[in-house]
């Protein structure tokens, strides 16, 4: 733990964003596991126009997170802010994990087989929201972050 009057370093800041992206990766896999060994409750609903739905909505909120960590890191840079690095990952990667929890929903609701669809989207969605030390060094190159 470091000393409250020394400054956050460059290495220290990426490390965090690291640890929160790691266990917003790690949640989508334990939704996985546990729509895939937890049986539904009650009877399942065979509702394909409910599954299409829920998979153009895990389909548009990824893109929407991409969307969203674009305009954060932007906004970043132009007020040399660092911590708006850090909100924009943790935006991206919770938008991210919306199309894992809509799986897991349709996989408990209409028992669809093929819910690892928006699993699969939602891996996508986070692994291209990954963060990357450019964006740090950016966003507070004025500030001399080392």
């Amino acid at each position: 733990m470091q000393p409250m009057n020394e400054p956050v370093t460059l290495e220290t800041r990426y490390r965090t964003l690291l640890i929160l992206w790691s266990a917003l990766f790690i949640s989508i896999g334990m939704f996985f596991v546990f729509a895939t060994f937890v049986p539904p409750d009650t009877q399942p609903l065979e509702n394909r126009m409910l599954s299409l739905t829920f998979l153009a909505v895990g389909t548009l909120a990824v893109i929407a997170s991409r969307v969203a960590k674009h305009r954060l890191m932007e906004q970043a840079v132009a007020k040399q802010d660092v911590a708006l690095v850090q909100t924009g990952l943790v935006v991206a990667a919770a938008l991210s994990e919306v199309a894992a929890l809509l799986g897991l929903m349709d996989r408990m609701l209409t028992g669809n087989r093929y819910f690892y669809f928006l699993f699969i989207i939602a891996v996508i969605g986070t692994l291209l929201n990954f963060p990357r030390r450019d964006h740090l060094l950016a966003a507070g190159y004025k500030n001399r972050l080392t």
